[in-house]
């Protein structure tokens, strides 16, 4: 079991460096370079609440995502 925040691509770089956290990859070889991973028990409750924190704040700062036109098939 692990913990995934989405942190920003910079800050993820520099955490990834500490080898507490690792750039999470949803599959090998596919990276999700504004995320970090650390595993269970990896850091102390009181690091990760500030990570959970610190992703938190992040994401407040991306913008809305916009509702597109839905996927369907046509009839016909």
């Amino acid at each position: 079991q692990s913990v995934v925040a989405r942190v920003g691509v910079e800050r993820a770089k520099l955490l990834s460096t500490g080898g507490q956290m690792r750039i999470f990859e949803p599959m090998p070889g596919r990276p999700w370079a504004e995320y970090v991973q650390v595993a269970r028990g990896g850091i102390a409750d009181a690091t990760l609440a500030e990570l959970a924190k610190e992703a938190l704040e992040n994401t407040a700062l991306l913008p809305a995502k916009v509702k597109g036109a839905k996927k369907g098939k046509g009839k016909g």
